[in-house]
């Protein structure tokens, strides 16, 4: 585990693999290790894979105040510069991809290319999760055991049977349960969601760009996917069937596979 700082807020990191620089951002109320082992390590044979936990979760700080998209991309600015990396492959997933448009379209020196995985552009035309999903994520039924109410939301935003194999609940609870993500994070990623739209900016994003949906994701509809590629110049689109929201731990060989492929035609420059 290592440190970076942007301003106050300290972020925990971590590093594994040789090669270029690959930066993987998180999304909402989730932490680093909801990439789980096997996508990281696939990744991890071929790239430097560099991980952290966004602020108010895991191991970083959890500030008290309300913050912005831009300063979870200033977070995700630091985490690099700690690395001392000066130009990576973004990867990032639900609200990490929004974190990561933000890096590319401010600070775009440092973004080699960008893989944005079950994730929107925001703005009035984003489609808006399942109401089954919206229920189970942003108003859960509290008068339930905490496990059951985070099982439920595994149930409503992974693809049907994700959870059957056993010892599957088990881990992805864990994931949850280990570190939880206190209720002041959640209400502070939710404002800064809402409150950015870069719609009408993604047309300056001139790095080559991979846009990824698990087909059956409730909680960021496909439809928001097709309509994220077609605002950024030259993008591609993968669509994994029978995938829910959660794409890096119910399809870790598949996502990979799509990301090593996109990447091996791109280095960071020096």
């Amino acid at each position: 585990m290592q440190f970076a700082t942007n301003q106050t807020v300290r972020l925990a990191f971590e590093e594994n693999g040789k090669g270029d620089p690959v930066l993987l951002i998180m999304g909402y109320a989730a932490r680093a290790a909801h990439w789980g082992e096997a996508f990281r390590d696939l990744l991890a044979g071929q790239y430097r894979i560099i991980s952290f936990d966004n602020r108010g979760t895991g191991d970083s700080d959890k500030p008290t105040g309300q913050w912005s998209m831009m300063d979870m991309a200033e977070d995700a600015l630091a985490v690099m510069k700690a690395a001392k990396v000066e130009k990576a492959h973004v990867v990032g997933i639900s609200m990490g991809g929004m974190i990561a448009q933000e890096l590319a379209l401010t600070y775009p020196g440092y973004v080699c290319t960008l893989t944005l995985i079950a994730t929107h552009s925001g703005g009035p035309d984003v489609v808006p999760p399942s109401r089954a999903a919206a229920d189970a994520l942003i108003q859960p039924d509290r008068t339930l055991p905490v496990a059951k109410m985070v099982e439920n939301i595994w149930r409503t935003i992974c693809a049907p049977g994700f959870l059957d194999p056993p010892g599957r609940v088990e881990a992805c609870l864990k994931l949850d349960l280990e570190k939880p993500t206190p209720p002041a994070t959640l209400a502070h990623q939710a404002m800064a969601i809402a409150g950015s739209d870069r719609s009408g900016r993604l047309g300056e994003i001139r790095v080559p760009t991979l846009v990824i949906t698990g087909m059956d994701d409730s909680l960021v509809p496909p439809a928001n996917s097709i309509r994220l590629a077609a605002l950024i110049p030259g993008s591609r689109r993968v669509q994994i069937a029978g995938c829910g929201h959660m794409v890096p731990l119910e399809r870790p060989q598949e996502l990979a596979e799509a990301v090593l492929e996109f990447l091996s035609g791109c280095s960071p420059e020096a």
